[in-house]
């Protein structure tokens, strides 16, 4: 992970990446707002939140207020159909 150059707040998310890598589920169950949701039963989300390079999917991004699958490839000049959140 490199953080981007000039960047002081990439810098350091970057820093606190690598410190709390290795228990980052401890870390985010540690501070005020894993506490919070896992104390209105989102324990889940919080263990999700820490997931590291497992998920198989990929990224979508938003367009004009929807979220586009990545995963589609299409031509330059083709028309995708943007999936709207849920």
């Amino acid at each position: 992970m490199h953080a981007l150059p000039g960047d002081n707040k990439s810098s350091e998310a970057v820093a606190a990446f690598l410190a709390l890598h290795d228990d980052l589920v401890g870390a985010l169950m540690d501070c005020p707002s894993g506490q919070e949701l896992t104390a209105k039963g989102y324990a889940a989300d919080v263990d999700l939140a820490a997931a590291h390079d497992v998920a198989d999917a990929v990224a979508v991004r938003l367009v004009d207020g929807a979220y586009v699958d990545q995963s589609k490839t299409a031509p330059r000049n083709s028309s995708r159909r943007p999936v709207k959140p849920s």
